[in-house]
């Protein structure tokens, strides 16, 4: 056989392919021990990505969460940011009231105080009435509940949502 393979491969001197063909059998054990701590390094390798690609989906998914909750914060900060700049609006406009205010008996000034914080776009009373006719039953003045308890429940004013 080893004859066959020499005229095969050209050799002139058969010994010379003989030699050859010793050697390559005996090459082959090392190159096949080499062949098959590749393969283990590649296993090993391939393991080692999918851990890796794991990990980073489990970061993405972490990554993503807080983005919500920043993204969440960021929004009640802005809410509540809105609901001071209001506040101070509505402070503003009660700390401007005329001298004779104070000689109208209180339903009277309540009434006129309604219509100038819709007059200027803060507060419509009958409109947060219609929308929550809890507040209504409860006999609370429309304003007086918002700024107390609706702000913080998360009520909303229609006139403040339309800005």
């Amino acid at each position: 056989m080893l004859n066959l393979a020499g005229s095969r491969l050209g050799f002139k001197d058969q010994s010379i392919a003989n030699e050859r063909a010793a050697q390559f059998y005996l090459d082959a054990p090392p190159l096949q021990n080499r062949v098959d701590d590749l393969e283990a390094r590649l296993r090993a390798l391939t393991d080692e990505k999918k851990r890796l690609e794991e990990s980073l989906a489990r970061r993405d998914t972490e990554i993503s969460a807080v983005s919500k909750l920043l993204h969440a914060s960021e929004l009640a900060e802005q809410r509540q940011k809105n609901d001071i700049d209001w506040l101070v609006s509505l402070s503003v406009l009660f700390l401007r009231r005329p001298a004779w205010w104070f000689m109208l008996i209180p339903p009277i000034q309540r009434k006129l105080f309604h219509k100038r914080i819709l007059r200027k776009n803060l507060f419509d009373a009958k409109r947060y009435v219609s929308r929550y006719p809890d507040v209504a039953n409860s006999g609370q003045d429309p304003l007086f509940h918002y700024v107390r308890h609706g702000m913080r429940e998360g009520r909303v004013n229609d006139l403040r949502s339309q800005e």
